[in-house]
Protein backbone atom coordinates (compact mmCIF):
# COMPACT_ATOMS: atom_id res chain seq x y z
CA UNK A 1 0.00 0.00 0.00
CA UNK A 2 1.52 3.39 -1.10
CA UNK A 3 1.99 6.10 1.55
CA UNK A 4 -0.51 8.67 1.45
CA UNK A 5 1.22 12.08 0.78
CA UNK A 6 -0.90 13.62 3.34
CA UNK A 7 0.08 11.13 5.98
CA UNK A 8 2.31 12.62 8.95
CA UNK A 9 5.15 9.45 10.56
CA UNK A 10 4.74 9.93 14.36
CA UNK A 11 7.97 8.96 17.16
CA UNK A 12 6.33 5.29 17.59
CA UNK A 13 6.26 4.77 13.77
CA UNK A 14 2.36 5.20 13.32
CA UNK A 15 0.94 7.30 10.37
CA UNK A 16 -1.58 10.40 10.46
CA UNK A 17 -3.24 11.23 7.44
CA UNK A 18 -4.45 14.78 8.09
CA UNK A 19 -7.13 14.38 5.69
CA UNK A 20 -8.36 10.96 7.51
CA UNK A 21 -6.99 10.53 10.69
CA UNK A 22 -7.52 7.43 12.87
CA UNK A 23 -7.58 7.52 16.76
CA UNK A 24 -6.05 4.58 16.45
CA UNK A 25 -2.72 6.24 15.41
CA UNK A 26 -2.75 8.81 18.25
CA UNK A 27 0.85 9.78 19.65
CA UNK A 28 0.93 13.05 20.98
CA UNK A 29 3.17 13.81 24.25
CA UNK A 30 7.06 12.88 22.72
CA UNK A 31 6.41 15.49 20.16
CA UNK A 32 4.70 18.55 22.47
CA UNK A 33 7.20 17.70 24.88
CA UNK A 34 9.99 18.25 22.29
CA UNK A 35 7.81 21.40 20.00
CA UNK A 36 9.38 24.61 21.08
CA UNK A 37 6.69 27.58 21.56
CA UNK A 38 6.86 31.13 19.20
CA UNK A 39 8.41 28.31 16.47
CA UNK A 40 11.50 28.43 18.52
CA UNK A 41 11.47 32.20 18.14
CA UNK A 42 12.27 32.75 21.80
CA UNK A 43 15.32 33.14 24.29
CA UNK A 44 14.74 29.80 25.74
CA UNK A 45 12.97 26.59 25.05
CA UNK A 46 9.68 26.22 26.28
CA UNK A 47 8.00 22.97 25.44
CA UNK A 48 4.39 23.02 23.91
CA UNK A 49 4.00 19.99 26.61
CA UNK A 50 4.55 22.22 29.26
CA UNK A 51 2.11 25.43 28.21
CA UNK A 52 -0.16 23.10 27.63
CA UNK A 53 0.08 21.81 31.86
CA UNK A 54 0.42 25.12 32.58
CA UNK A 55 -3.41 26.15 30.54
CA UNK A 56 -4.86 22.73 31.80
CA UNK A 57 -4.13 23.82 35.77
CA UNK A 58 -5.05 27.52 35.29
CA UNK A 59 -8.65 26.02 33.77
CA UNK A 60 -9.41 24.00 36.83
CA UNK A 61 -7.86 26.39 38.93
CA UNK A 62 -10.85 28.86 37.51
CA UNK A 63 -13.33 26.13 36.82
CA UNK A 64 -13.75 23.23 39.28
CA UNK A 65 -14.20 21.33 35.62
CA UNK A 66 -11.78 18.56 35.08
CA UNK A 67 -13.06 17.85 31.70
CA UNK A 68 -12.08 21.22 30.82
CA UNK A 69 -9.34 20.29 32.13
CA UNK A 70 -8.11 17.67 30.42
CA UNK A 71 -9.48 19.39 27.09
CA UNK A 72 -7.44 22.13 27.84
CA UNK A 73 -4.20 19.73 28.49
CA UNK A 74 -4.72 18.52 24.48
CA UNK A 75 -6.14 21.43 22.89
CA UNK A 76 -2.99 21.88 21.02
CA UNK A 77 -2.23 18.44 20.89
CA UNK A 78 -2.90 18.58 16.80
CA UNK A 79 0.49 20.26 16.88
CA UNK A 80 2.21 16.99 17.20
CA UNK A 81 1.30 16.80 13.27
CA UNK A 82 1.45 20.22 12.17
CA UNK A 83 3.71 22.10 14.09
CA UNK A 84 2.72 25.25 15.90
CA UNK A 85 1.03 27.49 12.30
CA UNK A 86 1.17 30.74 13.81
CA UNK A 87 -1.13 33.60 13.46
CA UNK A 88 0.77 35.02 10.81
CA UNK A 89 0.71 32.34 8.78
CA UNK A 90 -2.43 32.21 8.83
CA UNK A 91 -3.52 35.39 8.22
CA UNK A 92 -0.99 34.15 4.85
CA UNK A 93 -2.75 31.17 3.97
CA UNK A 94 -6.07 29.81 3.59
CA UNK A 95 -7.12 30.41 8.04
CA UNK A 96 -10.32 28.13 7.29
CA UNK A 97 -8.35 24.89 5.66
CA UNK A 98 -5.82 25.06 8.66
CA UNK A 99 -8.68 25.25 10.57
CA UNK A 100 -10.21 22.23 9.44
CA UNK A 101 -7.45 20.06 9.22
CA UNK A 102 -6.83 20.86 12.90
CA UNK A 103 -10.61 19.78 13.45
CA UNK A 104 -10.10 16.81 11.96
CA UNK A 105 -7.11 16.00 14.65
CA UNK A 106 -8.96 17.16 17.47
CA UNK A 107 -11.76 14.66 16.76
CA UNK A 108 -9.20 11.84 16.55
CA UNK A 109 -6.91 12.46 19.43
CA UNK A 110 -10.38 13.28 21.42
CA UNK A 111 -11.61 10.27 20.26
CA UNK A 112 -8.33 8.11 20.93
CA UNK A 113 -8.31 10.19 24.60
CA UNK A 114 -12.13 10.00 25.70
CA UNK A 115 -12.76 13.59 24.98
CA UNK A 116 -14.29 16.16 23.22
CA UNK A 117 -12.19 18.48 22.84
CA UNK A 118 -14.08 21.23 20.78
CA UNK A 119 -17.13 21.04 23.45
CA UNK A 120 -14.66 22.66 26.19
CA UNK A 121 -12.37 25.02 23.59
CA UNK A 122 -14.18 28.27 24.76
CA UNK A 123 -13.72 27.40 28.16
CA UNK A 124 -9.96 27.42 27.99
CA UNK A 125 -9.84 30.26 26.12
CA UNK A 126 -8.79 32.78 28.67
CA UNK A 127 -5.93 30.38 30.18
CA UNK A 128 -4.93 30.09 26.47
CA UNK A 129 -4.40 33.58 26.20
CA UNK A 130 -2.92 34.68 29.70
CA UNK A 131 0.01 32.02 29.29
CA UNK A 132 0.62 32.84 26.10
CA UNK A 133 1.19 36.88 26.60
CA UNK A 134 3.02 35.62 30.16
CA UNK A 135 5.62 33.36 27.64
CA UNK A 136 5.57 35.92 25.58
CA UNK A 137 7.04 38.04 28.00
CA UNK A 138 9.11 35.67 30.08
CA UNK A 139 10.76 34.71 26.60
CA UNK A 140 11.49 37.78 24.58
CA UNK A 141 8.96 37.48 22.74
CA UNK A 142 7.78 41.21 23.20
CA UNK A 143 9.00 43.54 25.91
CA UNK A 144 8.10 43.69 29.78
CA UNK A 145 7.75 47.61 29.55
CA UNK A 146 4.88 48.49 28.40
CA UNK A 147 5.55 51.69 26.67
CA UNK A 148 7.84 49.38 24.07
CA UNK A 149 5.34 46.55 23.79
CA UNK A 150 4.44 45.56 19.91
CA UNK A 151 1.65 43.22 20.50
CA UNK A 152 0.72 42.32 24.33
CA UNK A 153 -1.84 44.66 25.28
CA UNK A 154 0.08 47.24 27.78
CA UNK A 155 -2.35 46.64 30.54
CA UNK A 156 -1.22 43.29 30.55
CA UNK A 157 1.33 42.70 34.11
CA UNK A 158 3.21 39.98 33.94
CA UNK A 159 4.07 37.21 36.66
CA UNK A 160 7.99 37.80 37.74
CA UNK A 161 7.72 33.83 38.90
CA UNK A 162 6.55 32.87 35.46
CA UNK A 163 7.35 29.07 34.77
CA UNK A 164 10.66 28.04 34.47
CA UNK A 165 11.15 26.35 31.41
CA UNK A 166 11.68 22.25 31.45
CA UNK A 167 13.81 19.91 28.77
CA UNK A 168 11.96 17.63 26.80
CA UNK A 169 11.94 14.82 28.97
CA UNK A 170 10.91 16.70 31.94
CA UNK A 171 8.34 18.12 29.46
CA UNK A 172 7.24 14.70 29.19
CA UNK A 173 7.12 13.72 32.73
CA UNK A 174 4.94 16.89 33.77
CA UNK A 175 2.65 16.35 30.95
CA UNK A 176 2.11 12.39 31.67
CA UNK A 177 1.91 13.73 35.20
CA UNK A 178 -0.88 15.74 34.52
CA UNK A 179 -2.76 13.07 31.97
CA UNK A 180 -2.84 10.64 34.29
CA UNK A 181 -4.11 13.06 37.68
CA UNK A 182 -6.86 14.11 35.02
CA UNK A 183 -7.65 10.25 33.95
CA UNK A 184 -8.30 9.16 37.49
CA UNK A 185 -9.75 12.64 38.73
CA UNK A 186 -12.74 11.77 34.87
CA UNK A 187 -12.07 8.33 34.62
CA UNK A 188 -11.28 6.96 38.08
CA UNK A 189 -8.35 5.26 36.88
CA UNK A 190 -5.34 4.13 38.46
CA UNK A 191 -2.97 4.21 35.51
CA UNK A 192 0.06 2.80 36.11
CA UNK A 193 3.58 4.26 34.57
CA UNK A 194 3.92 1.26 31.77
CA UNK A 195 0.59 2.52 30.77
CA UNK A 196 1.46 6.40 30.64
CA UNK A 197 4.80 5.85 28.13
CA UNK A 198 1.97 3.65 26.13
CA UNK A 199 -0.42 6.20 25.84
CA UNK A 200 1.63 8.01 23.29
CA UNK A 201 1.89 5.08 21.30
CA UNK A 202 -1.41 3.49 20.82
CA UNK A 203 -4.98 4.20 21.09
CA UNK A 204 -6.06 1.13 22.01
Amino acid sequence: MRLSPTAVGTFSGKLVDLLDPDPRQVDIAEALSKSCRFNGNINAFFSVAQYSVNVSTDVERATRDYEAAYAALLHDAHETYIGDIITPVRVAVDAEAVAAIERRLDVAIGSALGIDIAKHKSVGRSADVQNLYHEALRFGSDAVDPASRRWVPFSFRPDPHYAQPLDPAEAFTLFMSRYRYLRRRIFGEDVSAAFLRRVTETAS
